[in-house]
């Protein structure tokens, strides 16, 4: 929360339109990176590693079609040629006053924002499609080895003991009555029906085994997360990334910046599953997977196709209508 008075705030009030840029960054490309209101903020601020520029009241500027102007390739290209370095890159006022707009008429604006909104739209269609795929991934993932929904109702299906600590969850599940929908019985059959307990794990499935990291692959290595971008990291490869923030916060140590050694990573006890039970989960998973990349593959093709239509539009080489045609085109 920022402190300020009644004059701050109506100077430092945010309105539509208004455009913010960045006027200073350790790096030029990240120089001049814009945001522009769609509504009014009354009592929000600004800090001072931004510029705030105003529309004049009588300017006929859509704050949509500003913002994607200044994502262009024309702009972001003046502004590194206007950008200094001393000592870092930074704008000031007598730079910003030297760049320029390029816009058609009111309407043009707004039928080339319906354009390029289309496309934003979809984008963000799929990205939320693949969140709650990998929500579902997730849940399945937790469900399956972390919460044993299947070993529990195949013990309350035989009569067998529930450990105290799943015994919540049994008596959830067990109240749901006609409305519980167990999974298939090819797929229980892979699961025990009883629980043992463990030192190092507490109650698991029995049958289930243990073993730490370190027997389970064949190489842990302290590195750089692999270029998502760079396929060669996964097609055709047999190799396992796994994130070490899911590993407990006890193993993390560090000064400034608390962080995972490769000795407490190799020491972390996982299950280590019968090759059909992993058939089994992966076959799910893997039907998760083909649908995320798909729709993560199609993201990547809007988000280029949008890119390239930015400046045509802009700059008049590419008429609306033939845009428009694209657009339906590939979102049949």
């Amino acid at each position: 929360m920022v402190q300020s008075t009644e004059v701050e705030q109506r100077r430092y009030s945010i309105n539509r339109g208004d455009v913010f840029l960045t006027r200073t960054s350790n790096t030029f490309h990240k120089l001049g990176i814009s945001s522009v209101a769609l509504k009014n903020y009354p009592l929000a601020t600004f800090n001072g590693f931004t510029k705030c520029l105003r529309p004049k009241k009588c300017c006929e500027l859509v704050p949509e079609y500003v913002g994607y102007y200044l994502r262009s390739s024309t702009f972001r290209d003046s502004i590194l040629a206007f950008s200094t370095m001393s000592p870092r890159p930074c704008l000031n006022n007598e730079m910003i006053n030297h760049l320029r707009i390029f816009f058609p008429s009111v309407s043009e604006q707004k039928k080339i924002v319906r354009v390029l909104k289309a496309f934003d739209d979809r984008i963000e269609f799929n990205r939320q499609k693949n969140g709650t795929l990998e929500l579902i991934e997730q849940t399945l993932f937790k469900s399956w080895f972390v919460d044993f929904d299947p070993v529990i109702d195949n013990a309350l299906a035989i009569g067998n003991p529930i450990p105290e600590p799943f015994q919540a969850r049994a008596k959830t599940r067990k109240s749901l009555g006609e409305k519980h929908k167990p999974l298939p019985e090819v797929i229980r059959k892979q699961f025990p029906s009883s629980f043992v307990l463990t030192e190092k794990m507490g109650w698991i499935p029995a049958g289930w085994q243990i073993d730490v990291l370190r027997e389970l692959y064949d190489k842990i290595q302290n590195d750089s997360n692999p270029k998502i971008m760079e396929t060669v990291h996964w097609e055709g490869a047999d190799i396992n990334w796994f994130k070490t923030r899911e590993l407990a916060d006890s193993g993390a140590k560090g000064a400034t910046q608390q962080n995972i050694s490769k000795s407490v990573v190799e020491c972390v006890p996982s299950f280590k599953l019968n090759e059909k039970l992993f058939e089994v989960f992966s076959n799910h998973v893997n039907q998760i997977w083909t649908s995320i990349h798909s729709k993560s593959e199609k993201i990547v093709r809007l988000i280029d196709i949008r890119d390239i239509l930015i400046p045509k539009l802009l700059s008049g080489e590419l008429c609306i209508s033939d845009a428009e045609k694209l657009s339906m085109k590939l979102h049949e």
